[in-house]
């Protein structure tokens, strides 16, 4: 398995776009959950209220869509739209974990903070998002876990660099490749578990903390 070509290009392009599309989907839920939490205008509703929707509607009806957007701005199936497909089904999970972890702060911390005298920024910088940091790992982790092992947007958007999962998909039409896609299923389960759970044990590392600080 290791030693076949198709096998490693696959593997590098799901690597390379679950890991640009996991870090674009935790800035932007960072920034969507700092606004609800603690802006709460109409916009920050509606904008957390809209990233959440790649939870509700069908992978297949998110993969055409966004085809036919690519195709109608010229980008076509290619990388760029597959990081950007993989980012819209990061995005939810991601803004979960961190609002949870920012909704969980007391905010007495950030009115002592203003009390004296730190803007905005500084209160952000130095006290919250150390605070957030277990959480935004957590998020980057399950984004990229959630872009990894994502087939049908991938299959739609998806241009001459397959990613694995669609590489295990044109590889099942071959009765000979199936022991390499049995190894393969096993080897992202394997990989899935161990990464799920250093998410986990990283979100509940960051609670354990608050409580003792």
């Amino acid at each position: 398995m290791l030693h076949n070509d198709g096998v490693r290009r696959a593997l590098l392009t799901s690597l390379e776009v679950g890991s640009i599309s996991a870090f674009l989907a935790t800035l932007c839920g960072l920034t969507l959950a700092y606004a609800r939490v603690f802006m709460r205008t109409r916009l920050s509703v509606l904008l957390s209220g809209l990233c959440q929707l790649p939870l509700l509607i069908p992978g297949v009806i998110v993969g055409i869509a966004m085809l036919i957007v690519v195709n109608v701005i010229g980008v076509g199936p290619s990388r760029v739209a597959l990081v950007c497909g993989h980012m819209l089904v990061g995005l939810p999970t991601a803004f979960m974990i961190l609002h949870g972890r920012l909704s969980g702060l007391s905010r007495s911390i950030s009115e002592a903070a203003e009390d004296l005298g730190a803007r905005e920024w500084t209160t952000f910088s130095r006290i919250i998002l150390p605070l957030a940091i277990p959480a935004l790992g957590s998020a980057f982790m399950l984004a990229f876990l959630t872009s990894f092992d994502e087939f049908i947007i991938a299959f739609f958007l998806t241009g001459s660099e397959p990613t694995l999962p669609v590489y295990i998909w044109g590889q099942l039409r071959f009765p000979r490749s199936l022991p390499l896609v049995m190894a393969l299923g096993s080897l992202i389960l394997a990989v899935s578990i161990v990464i799920a759970a250093v998410s986990e044990l990283m979100r509940r590392r960051g609670k354990l903390t608050e409580r003792q600080a």
